[in-house]
């Protein structure tokens, strides 16, 4: 997937240490293809969330092995509807975990409740779970549904302004919508979200699958998934692509034969009929179809190794190997281990865990998690021993025992340790943030690889103060320009030692967002960094 155009070299590249910020340490990260990507483990937490794009694929995705606990989530309780169409509360709750994992990278569908924006698509404001649209009708028709409810409610009195606006993208009248959602987004306004994603797309999906005679909680639930990602319309749409041959169970055939195929149709259908959708991938009906290889038609939980969208860290990790490293093959790093004599003991991996400061070895009882007899976790007392120091005492065999034990245990190890001190912090400041785009995420994401997890509030900080955030009302390109220019300042100002006080690093991704390519669409051309031009195709 990825072509580098330039001849490799490596740049150690200060970073300031999450875990530490009075010093710094050199990242190397010197390329597989996106699958290389391991999985790792996530559990539902209801109290940290993503916000949701629903209908627009932008969200940072990760190659990683979700799971859906055995019980379902305190969530589930809330969902206003007892059964419909043979869905239990739980089934939909699995339902709507499965789409968010597709949509959010997250399974916490839940916090999106009260979620109002407008992402510049022509429909005015999106809001709630399924992105209901001011400018589309379906928005009115919930809050009609909230003014049925309680004639008294804060949020019908949008009804008349609404109704103007319906058609347009026009914010007339309803400048206050976004803040008053959040405000009253109470019992009342959950039923209404819920009556109209019952009205809209679970209806429409249970009555397709009803023509077909499709019974199982999976045909319902991936049906429900293809109405909110293809529209209603796309049910038959798909079903036109499906093989010649294969029939569903309304005219004789098998349940899973079908399902499978009308699967695979949607498949032919995101790459080559409307490859809008999903940015092309398959990714989201492949997760899917593990589920249904496994017959588990009813979807039990739990739900493991759920594979979804690796292309978008993929590319993100590019960009940053090609500061990091003068290349695109960010993956070739995965066993590197070095002291590089920084007063940190062993630089360890993709993004330079260390023996000295604690996150070598929170990778290490990764591992043990993981595989309690891995040969690596052996090393575990030894970095405990050595946490604060340089010293190698015990870890003389550190770098040879990773080179020839780094098999996909470790590789997971290393991918949760990512996440957990890296991504989810990049990922949660920029919900904070309501920055949306895979671009700010991944843009996020290498500022606290590059200044640490504080950077990501010190450089806002400097941000020209007339620059608001998209949670303040503002423009997230806007900001995120403003916010590019703050990093160059305090790169070339505060803290000289990051990038040696060169901006070049921050002018690559301009170059993107300049060109307005906020889901890091490949191809990406004549990316400029430290003298040298890259490609991501």
């Amino acid at each position: 997937w990825l072509h580098d155009c330039s001849v490799a070299r490596c740049i150690a590249a200060p970073t300031l240490k999450a875990a530490d910020t009075g010093s710094r340490r050199h990242s190397w990260i010197c390329h597989q293809p996106a699958a290389s990507i391991p999985s790792s483990s996530l559990l539902a937490q209801p109290q940290v969330a993503m916000l949701r794009q629903l209908l627009c694929v932008g969200a940072l995705a990760l190659s990683a092995s979700w799971q859906a606990d055995t019980v379902v989530s305190a969530a589930a309780s809330d969902i206003p509807i007892d059964d419909i169409g043979g869905l239990t509360k739980g089934d939909l709750d699995t339902i709507m975990s499965l789409v968010s994992i597709a949509e959010n990278s997250r399974i916490e569908w839940w916090e999106n409740y009260n979620y109002c924006e407008d992402i510049n698509d022509g429909r005015g404001f999106t809001v709630s779970l399924v992105g209901f649209c001011s400018g589309t009708g379906d928005l009115l028709e919930v809050m009609k549904d909230v003014q049925t409810q309680n004639p008294d409610h804060p949020l019908a009195e949008f009804i008349p302004a609404l109704t103007e606006v319906n058609g347009s993208p026009s914010h007339d009248g309803i400048e206050d919508l976004c803040s008053s959602i959040e405000e009253n987004g109470d019992e009342v306004w959950r039923r209404a979200v819920w009556n109209g994603i019952v009205r809209e797309y679970l209806t429409q999906a249970i009555a397709w699958a009803n023509v077909k005679k499709l019974t199982t909680v999976f045909s319902k639930g991936f049906l429900f998934d293809v109405a909110l990602n293809h529209g209603v319309d796309g049910l038959d749409q798909i079903a036109k692509y499906v093989k010649n041959g294969v029939k569903p169970p309304s005219n004789g055939g098998d349940e899973t034969t079908y399902m499978q195929a009308y699967i695979q149709a949607r498949i032919y259908v995101v790459k080559n009929v409307d490859p809008s959708t999903n940015n092309g991938q398959p990714d989201r009906m492949l997760m899917w179809k593990s589920i249904l290889d496994k017959k588990n038609t009813k979807l039990t939980r739990p739900l493991k190794d759920l594979v979804c969208y690796a292309r978008d860290l993929d590319t993100i990790m590019s960009l940053v190997s090609i500061a990091e490293n003068g290349e695109t093959n960010w993956a070739r790093k995965y066993d590197y281990c070095e002291d590089i004599g920084d007063g940190r003991g062993f630089t360890v991996s993709l993004v330079g865990f260390c023996s000295g400061t604690g996150d070598l070895l929170d990778v290490f009882r990764n591992i043990k998690r993981l595989s309690p007899n891995h040969v690596l976790t052996s090393f575990i007392p030894a970095l405990e021993k050595v946490n604060g120091s340089p010293s190698h005492s015990g870890l003389e065999q550190l770098c040879a025992s990773i080179a020839l034990n780094g098999d996909q245990v470790y590789q997971r190890a290393v991918w949760d340790s990512v996440k957990k001190l890296y991504l989810d912090p990049a990922i949660a400041w920029a919900t904070k943030k309501k920055l949306r785009s895979t671009f700010s995420k991944g843009f996020l994401f290498d500022v606290a690889l590059n200044h640490g997890t504080e950077g990501l509030e010190q450089i806002a900080s400097f941000v020209q103060k007339d620059m608001k955030a998209p949670s303040e009302g503002g423009d997230e390109v806007e900001y995120m320009q403003a916010y590019i220019q703050a990093r160059i300042f305090v790169v070339q100002y505060i803290d000289k030692l990051v990038d040696n006080g060169q901006d070049d690093r921050m002018k690559m991704w301009k170059t993107i967002l300049d060109k307005k390519n906020l889901k890091l669409q490949r191809p990406l051309k004549d990316l400029k960094c430290y003298g040298d031009t890259y490609q991501i195709v």
